[in-house]
């Protein structure tokens, strides 16, 4: 495999699911890119003693974060698609129709057929159908990455844009979680 393309919900994902994953290909010399959905903007902040003081800010220190990680990781290449976070089902920001979860389907699918398309990646990773865990973002990054993959030969749907060529990955990858407890 020469090129793989991670699209993941929010920025912390890229580390928590596939970090080995991504270093690895990104020491071996593959190219390697994260595509991450969200703004991470309604995460949850454990860490500091003034939470509600950093809300209105949480987007930009997430995004920080991701570029922060991918460093870290040795990934050179990302794409932020922009879309608001989703929060958990039955919050504020799960019902906001700007939210990642709430979005009309072609419009993040044709986003991340044009990342497929730029990038042209062997092989694409995303969420399995739950989520991993169920969160609505986490789904629909598995819908949207999932419908980007077979999309992205489908001209009818998506038409090429200047300076574009067909292209689809050679695989699809879920990532998941093991639903034993402790599992290493």
């Amino acid at each position: 495999m020469s090129s793989l393309l991670a699209f993941h919900a929010h920025p912390d994902d890229e580390s928590v699911s596939t970090g080995v994953t991504l270093a690895k290909y990104a020491d071996e010399g593959h190219r390697v890119v994260v595509a991450t959905a969200t703004d991470g903007s309604a995460g949850e902040i454990h860490n500091y003693d003034n939470p509600e003081k950093l809300f209105p800010k949480l987007a930009e220190m997430r995004k920080k974060e991701l570029e922060a990680s991918l460093e870290a990781l040795g990934v050179k290449e990302y794409e932020w698609m922009g879309f608001k976070d989703s929060g958990m089902m039955g919050t504020s920001e799960n019902d906001d129709p700007d939210c990642f979860w709430r979005q009309n389907y072609f419009d993040p699918v044709g986003k991340l057929v044009d990342i497929i398309r730029k990038y042209k990646p062997d092989a694409l990773i995303t969420y399995d159908p739950f989520g991993g865990y169920g969160h609505p973002d986490h789904i629909q990054t598995h819908r949207v990455g999932t419908a980007a993959f077979f999309a992205a030969s489908d001209l009818d749907k998506f038409p090429l844009k200047e300076g574009q060529e067909v292209w689809t990955p050679e695989r699809l990858y879920f990532s998941a979680w093991s639903k034993k407890k402790n599992a290493i």
